[in-house]
């Protein structure tokens, strides 16, 4: 389905609603390898994955004049978990 394609993903995600036995074996599919994952695990990588698109979009826009400058997104946002402002 190609990216932000909204009308490819309801009907894609319409058609796997009205079809449970395909829904049934996915979700079959699923369990094991969901059930040997930590949450610390799966948080750190959506971490990773929404730091690297932030990174990506800030690097397309111009950057304001703040403290942090031309800093990349996760090092801005280090320095936010550590308790310093923008």
């Amino acid at each position: 389905m190609p990216f932000r394609d909204q009308r490819s993903f309801v009907a894609q995600a319409a058609a796997l609603a009205a079809d449970r036995q395909r829904a049934a074996l996915l979700a079959s599919r699923a369990r094991p390898v969901a059930a040997g994952r930590s949450w610390d695990a799966v948080v750190k990588e959506l971490e990773a994955v929404l730091v690297a698109a932030a990174d990506a979009g800030a690097a397309a826009r111009p950057r304001s004049g703040n403290q942090f400058g031309n800093a990349p997104l996760a090092a801005r946002a280090l320095a936010l978990r550590r308790g310093h402002g923008l």
